[in-house]
């Protein structure tokens, strides 16, 4: 390969240590996208033609999605979760709607990616409830259901209709603590199904939350008995 004969390369050495094994084993959970890797050729043509400004845009971490998990689950082992921060990380992740709700049917938190955005979205969460053929599923089921496939799915709000989005694919996922189901995930994907990596990472994601509630509950005990 040429030199690059202008330019400058910043090279950045974090105080943080990950394991090169764990790291490489989650991204073998994961189903990355083909948009996710670099362009080699038109790097190596980069290259060629000294154009920098190519080089730098197209330069891509194929790494950055477990680098994000890995930042979010080293959080929460540590202290009390944000949770909103967590469903939008997520979200942007494995490219999905999040809902975490409690085993009412009522949505504590959520997070919806720009693809899966309709003027709908906002208007079915005014009441932050669950709708009721999620929670109904939810309710019979004591396990992970995922990739459930709706062909033509009627839209969560009110008499609208079709939904706008098309092809729907969702997934539900149940958080125990202390031996009882108190809450769940709803993922909720258009146009293609979830990967079985992303599955995983779901499940785990649901182990933080459960975490984080039960830390939450022995706080309000510690506080109460006070």
């Amino acid at each position: 390969l040429p030199p690059m004969k202008k330019g400058w390369l910043l090279l950045v050495n974090p105080n943080l240590f990950l394991s090169t094994e764990k790291v490489y084993k989650a991204l073998d959970r994961m189903e990355i996208p083909a948009d996710a890797h670099p362009d080699t050729k038109l790097l190596i043509e980069a290259l060629r033609k000294q154009d920098l400004h190519t080089l730098a845009a197209n330069m891509k971490n194929v790494l950055e999605r477990v680098r994000k998990l890995n930042s979010i689950f080293r959080y929460s082992s540590e202290n009390e979760m944000p949770l909103q921060e967590f469903c939008v990380e997520l979200a942007n992740i494995i490219k999905s709607n999040i809902y975490l709700f409690y085993e009412n049917g009522h949505i504590f938190c959520h997070a919806t990616t720009p693809d899966f955005q309709c003027p709908y979205n906002d208007l079915s969460l005014e009441g932050h409830t669950l709708p009721d053929a999620f929670l109904c599923l939810f309710n019979k089921k004591d396990r992970s259901v995922f990739n459930v496939h709706e062909i033509c799915p009627i839209c969560t709000y009110g008499d609208v209709g079709a939904c706008a989005l098309g092809e729907r694919y969702f997934s539900l996922i149940p958080i125990h603590a202390m031996t009882a189901k108190r809450a769940g995930v709803l993922l909720i994907r258009y146009g293609e199904p979830f990967a079985q990596g992303e599955e995983m990472l779901s499940e785990y994601a649901a182990l933080v939350v459960s975490m984080d509630l039960m830390y939450r509950e022995q706080a309000n005990l510690r506080e109460n008995s006070v």
